[in-house]
């Protein structure tokens, strides 16, 4: 059995470009669980739920705020039909709520917004071990989701079915190893759809994996997408395809390295278009066909003192319509960490740098290139108490990931943590 309870109360900080006034965030969660066994069949409960208080600027820069709970319930058993068959059966319950506690900002109607998200789910899985080096996965997955809710004078609410059928094939030959996975999911609003992944993976030696890998998923609007503002009951899901080709090497002294080549396809994505400005007016609609083709390099070394690990990221996140770059997405991002260890202790810093990106505006605005720096250490004090300190932001850069949006500063976080026994 666990239990652990958090409570986060901060001032915050302006959240919008220009403003002055602090908002702040208060946060209250729990969660529990429990997992005994009784008569062959492992028996689990997992409880989540967090309630509190967001504070931000609206449009017009005025200070509001919004209360929120989240909770989570899931009772799960599991066990052995056979010695090669493992059985898992999981029934949750899911509760997203949000309630504005000012008036709309345009129109002051007399109904502040809300948000009620309430779903059912239950998944069926089933792992069977054919041979050693030959295993299957099938399952089912059920959900009812219904949603409630008003956003700027649009009250509207769904109840969604869903049922998703899915199979996994695991092998491997020798040198050689296999996944095949497909899913077939009947949405209520728009019918059926057939996903699926496939992966290959080769050993060129002890030391060396090539992995080529496809997939194709698909994403259904959502209730805000087809009845919140600007929603529109007549869209059509969302469809992607992905590629991708890694080579992976280890070395003997702790270093690895690895290669990756990827492409990911968007077809039918949905985006809010402006009709008129006078007054504001606009709808989702299926506009955009994305395209994102990257390589990414990574480094990392495990020694017996030092730990590093680097990564670099080149893509052309590519609006095909436009043939314009997607918004807020940098054409390079790039990661270094390194630790030292100091007997019992370690002390470690990461920086992370991401490129300019383009972002919403009349005209299209481009936001700058920015560096975050971030340093951490642990101190063990004994077999029981450690003192952990991270400092984000040490270099206290201001940046944007959206214009007008602020993001934190420096800031500075402490922990004690004792282990019972």
């Amino acid at each position: 059995a666990s239990l652990g309870v958090s409570w986060v109360n901060s001032d915050g900080f302006p959240t919008r470009s220009g403003d002055s006034t602090d908002r702040g965030h208060k946060n209250l969660s729990l969660t529990a669980a429990a997992r005994m066994e009784l008569a062959g069949v492992e028996l689990g409960v997992r409880a989540w739920h967090a309630s509190g208080t967001s504070e931000y600027s609206n449009f017009v820069v005025e200070p509001v705020d919004q209360d929120f709970e989240n909770s989570a319930f899931a009772l799960t058993a599991a066990f052995a039909p056979t010695e090669s068959w493992r059985s898992r059966l999981s029934l949750a319950h899911v509760l997203d709520a949000i309630d504005q506690n000012q008036l709309d900002a345009f129109d002051q109607n007399q109904v502040a917004d809300f948000l009620r998200t309430r779903r059912w789910q239950l998944d069926w899985q089933n792992d069977i071990a054919v041979s050693a080096n030959h295993a299957l996965t099938a399952g089912i997955l059920w959900q009812d989701e219904d949603v409630d809710a008003e956003s700027f004078d649009l009250p509207y609410a769904a109840d969604t079915a869903t049922s998703q059928f899915y199979l996994q094939d695991q092998m491997s030959f020798g040198a050689a190893q296999i996944l095949l996975a497909a899913g077939y999911t009947d949405h209520e609003t728009f019918g059926g759809h057939l996903t699926w992944n496939a992966e290959f993976g080769f050993a060129l030696s002890d030391a060396t994996m090539l992995t080529l890998a496809a997939g194709r998923a698909f994403r259904a609007p959502d209730a805000t997408d087809l009845y919140g503002f600007g929603g529109n009951a007549t869209l059509d899901p969302e469809r992607s395809e992905s590629y991708e080709a890694s080579l992976r090497h280890d070395m003997a002294n702790g270093h690895r390295f690895s290669l990756t080549l990827f492409r990911n396809s968007i077809d039918d994505l949905i985006q809010f278009v402006v009709i008129s400005f006078e007054p504001f007016e606009g709808e989702n609609r299926n506009v955009e066909r994305a395209r994102i083709d990257g390589l990414e390099a990574s480094w990392r070394y495990d020694g017996e003192r030092w730990a590093a690990r680097a990564t670099a990221t080149l893509q052309d996140p590519r609006d095909l319509v436009t043939d314009q770059r997607l918004l807020r997405r940098a054409e390079e991002n790039f990661t270094l960490a390194v630790s030292r260890r100091l007997g019992a202790h370690e002390i470690a810093v990461d920086l992370l740098y991401a490129g300019d990106r383009e972002d919403f505006g009349f005209p299209q605005v481009r936001m700058p290139a920015y560096w975050l720096a971030n340093l951490s250490a642990s101190v063990v004090v004994n077999e029981r108490w450690t003192l952990l300190a991270r400092m984000e932001n040490l270099l206290d850069q201001d940046y944007e990931l959206a214009r007008g949006f602020n993001t934190m500063g420096r800031s500075l976080f402490v922990a004690v943590r004792h282990e019972f026994r």
